[in-house]
């Protein structure tokens, strides 16, 4: 059973891990962060990344610094 049923609908479903794990130093997710502007649970998936605080990845559109960004800003996200 799926705990997040949005995952099934993301655009990011059928696609090779790869693409939203970029290697260090690279385009940091430039693909990814394209194909996640499309998506439609790219909200979804953005909020479970800051509500997990993943650091690794592009979720809901946004780097792992990026996302940082946010739950520092947000002390809601904060661990």
């Amino acid at each position: 059973m799926d705990d997040e049923p949005w995952r099934q609908r993301a655009a990011c479903a059928e696609l090779d891990s790869e693409t939203w794990f970029p290697p260090k130093g690279g385009d940091k997710g430039a693909l990814a962060k394209r194909i996640c502007r499309h998506c439609p649970v790219q909200f979804e998936c953005l909020q479970f990344a800051l509500k997990i605080g993943t650091p690794d990845g592009v979720w809901g559109g946004l780097s792992p610094d990026q996302r940082a960004k946010i739950r520092r800003a947000q002390p809601a996200y904060s661990t």
